[in-house]
């Protein structure tokens, strides 16, 4: 399996890193997504709620306590 961290608040960039748009359109959480599903299935650590209907191909693993950065998600 593979890991994609997927929560934080944005804080700085104001949007989801994850919904950041390349120049083809692609968002990259797409990309990645798509990317790293060749090499086994991709779970989306955090709070995925920002990429829902995004990549329904992947599985979903919510921290189990949230706000406590990405030591909590690991």
């Amino acid at each position: 399996r593979i890991g994609i961290f997927v929560g934080g608040a944005s804080s700085r960039m104001g949007i989801p890193k994850g919904l950041v748009r390349a120049p083809d359109g692609e968002a990259l959480l797409e990309r990645l997504a798509r990317v790293a599903g060749a090499f086994g299935e991709v779970v989306l650590v955090g709070d995925a709620f920002a990429y829902r209907g995004m990549v329904p191909s992947c599985r979903r693993l919510r921290d189990a306590r949230s706000g406590i950065g990405p030591l909590g998600g690991l």
